[in-house]
C-alpha cells in the first residue's frame, strides 16, 4: 500500500478528463481543456521514468463540486514534467490578494542590491512573515521599495503577462493561468544563491494557515510548496496556488474563488477542489 502523509508543514490553489490534440484551443467562458502544449517557463513535453503521463487529476468531479458551490470557482493545473494542462475558466481575472507576495519576494530576492548578497537579518524580518503568516505590512513596504517596474519586469520573466501593481496591492488583477506561470518558473525565478531560502519559505507555511490543498492527502513522497490569498477574510476572495514535487515530478496548480459567503466555506472550496484534483496521484 503506498503510504500515505497529511501534507501540514513540508508545503495548492483543477477538460472533462478527455486529452484534446496539442492544437486545441478554449471554446470560450465555463470549457475545460487538456492540452499537451509547452509549459511556462521553457519547459517542453517529455516522456520520461519521472513523468505523470499515465495520470490526470479528475477535473470532471472538480468541475462538479465547483459549479455546486456558491461562489465561482476557477482552476488551471500544470503537469510540468509532460506539458499537459487543464483548465477551467483559468483566464477569468481576479484579484491577487496574498497570492502576490511571493512575486514580491522574487522581485526582492532578483533586486541589484540583493541578489549576489548573503541576506541580513532585515531581509529574511521582510519575506518571513510575509510568505509564512502572510503579514501584509512587509507587502506593502515592498510594493513601494520596488515599484511597480520592477515588479512587472519580474511578472513578464515569469511570462505572466502584464502585471501593474494597483495603489492598494491586494486588488491588482491576476488569473489562475497566471499563478500556474508564477509557480511554474520556481525555483529557477530566484537568484542562485537565495533559491533554498525562498523554496523554504513556500514549504513551512504557518500551520494556522494549512488549510484547503494543505489538508490534501497524497503520497508521502511529493513536497509542497504553495501561497493562498483571502483578502479581508470574508470569503469574497479565496486562492491557493502550489507546486507539488517528487523528484523530478512537478505539479502546478492555482485555484481561485470569489464570491464565498464566508471565509470558512471558502475554504472547503478550496480542499474539496484540491482533492478531486489530486485524486489518485502516484506515489
Amino acid at each position: 500500500m503506498v503510504p500515505i502523509r497529511r501534507l501540514t508543514t513540508a508545503a495548492i490553489a483543477w477538460a472533462v478528463g478527455v486529452l484534446l490534440s496539442p492544437a486545441a484551443t478554449l471554446a470560450g467562458p465555463g470549457t475545460l481543456s487538456a492540452t499537451p502544449a509547452a509549459a511556462p517557463g521553457g519547459v517542453t513535453p517529455a516522456t520520461t521514468p519521472a513523468s505523470l503521463r499515465g495520470w490526470s487529476p479528475d477535473v470532471a468531479a472538480a468541475k462538479d463540486f465547483a459549479l455546486a458551490q456558491p461562489g465561482r470557482v476557477r482552476f488551471h493545473v500544470l503537469d510540468q514534467s509532460t506539458g499537459r494542462t487543464w483548465d477551467f475558466r483559468g483566464w477569468e481575472k481576479v484579484n491577487f490578494a496574498s497570492t502576490l507576495k511571493p512575486l514580491l519576494m522574487a522581485t526582492y530576492l532578483r533586486s541589484s542590491k540583493v541578489r549576489d548578497r548573503a541576506l541580513t537579518a532585515a531581509d529574511r524580518d521582510l519575506l518571513r512573515p510575509m510568505i509564512r503568516l502572510s503579514a501584509n505590512t512587509p507587502a506593502s513596504t515592498l510594493v513601494v521599495r520596488l515599484g511597480q517596474d520592477a515588479i512587472a519586469r519580474t511578472a513578464k520573466a515569469a511570462d505572466m503577462g502584464t502585471v501593474l501593481v494597483s495603489p492598494h496591492w491586494g486588488t491588482t488583477q491576476t488569473t489562475a493561468r497566471a499563478q500556474v506561470a508564477l509557480f511554474s518558473n520556481f525555483p529557477e525565478l530566484f537568484p542562485t544563491r537565495h533559491r533554498e531560502y525562498a523554496m523554504q519559505l513556500l514549504s513551512s507555511i504557518a500551520a494556522t494557515q494549512q488549510w484547503g490543498i494543505g489538508q490534501v492527502e497524497v503520497p508521502g513522497r511529493w513536497k509542497l510548496y504553495f501561497k493562498g490569498g483571502w483578502g479581508s477574510g470574508t470569503g469574497a476572495v479565496d486562492h491557493q496556488t502550489a507546486l507539488l514535487q517528487s523528484g523530478e515530478r512537478r505539479l502546478i496548480l492555482s485555484i481561485t474563488t470569489t464570491g464565498n459567503p464566508s471565509h470558512k466555506r471558502g475554504k472547503v472550496t478550496l480542499k474539496g477542489v484540491a482533492q478531486r484534483l489530486l485524486r489518485n496521484l502516484p506515489e
